[in-house]
């Protein structure tokens, strides 16, 4: 329109655009992993639909792991995921077993992949969480 005047978009900081470039990674790496698992969750592909190269993501996080160690974190942040042990929810004895066996069996295929270096990392990692 003739005569109309924008305001120039103020430019972003360096931190604000690398905080900026992180949540735009963690928010796409949290729809990868909960989509294809994290073993199927492609980092490259992460990055590419966020928007942005690999080296990015790289620059930010120090492989897929360290991304979805971010996506938990910022999910219990954000209070959208709870980590309470099964045992101290109020839950009536069967459930609590139930939850206790998946957790068991989820945590043992963890430890069964005795020398992945990968799930050694998520082991080692898993008490920092």
């Amino acid at each position: 329109m003739p005569g109309t005047i924008t305001k120039p978009r103020r430019r972003l900081t360096r931190e604000e655009s690398r905080a900026q470039t992180r949540a735009t990674q963690i928010a796409i790496g949290s729809e990868h992993f909960l989509r294809y698992g994290l073993g199927g969750a492609v980092a490259e592909k992460i990055a590419e639909d966020a928007g942005y190269s690999r080296g990015a993501l790289y620059s930010n996080f120090d492989g897929k792991e360290d991304l979805f160690f971010a996506v938990i974190r910022e999910g219990r942040n954000a209070g959208r995921m709870s980590f309470t042990p099964f045992s101290k929810k109020n839950l009536r004895p069967k459930q609590r077993r139930a939850g206790e066996r998946r957790l068991k069996h989820h945590s043992s295929g963890l430890a069964g992949a005795a020398g992945n270096p990968v799930a050694s990392r998520l082991r080692t990692r898993q008490a920092t969480i």
